[in-house]
């Protein structure tokens, strides 16, 4: 869709969230390529994978055709992927859930099943 204007805010918030969880994604990569090479980093890892589930099934609730507008830009390249995710829930509580698109509620549950599971 061209015009955000024809977009229901549900999908409008959803966009917002697959923008976070990609940079949440390449946050955690960035992450693993600073990571000494023998040690690794699990954390990293597990959140980059979790990123591009979220990210990947988010753009699977989009409306067909749909064009994302261009990434949101993070204030800082110190904001790591955790605070993003985190970030990516809170947009999820904007609206109730009947306003996104359907299957948003699996989603939902995955992200902050990934949340949980760093707390």
């Amino acid at each position: 869709m061209s015009v955000t204007s024809q977009v229901s805010p549900g999908v409008q918030a959803l966009e917002r969230m697959v923008q976070l969880f990609d940079q949440a994604l390449q946050q955690a990569l960035d992450a693993l390529v600073e990571a000494p090479v023998l040690q690794g980093d699990l954390v990293a890892d597990d959140l980059a994978m979790d990123a591009r589930i979220l990210r990947d099934e988010g753009l699977s609730l989009l409306p067909a055709g749909f064009v994302l507008n261009a990434p949101l830009l993070v204030e800082s390249s110190e904001v790591s992927a955790l605070v993003l995710l985190q970030r990516a829930e809170s947009v999820s509580r904007e609206l109730s859930i009947s306003q996104f698109p359907e299957g948003m509620s699996a989603l939902i549950v995955r992200l902050v099943d990934a949340l949980r599971d760093r707390s």
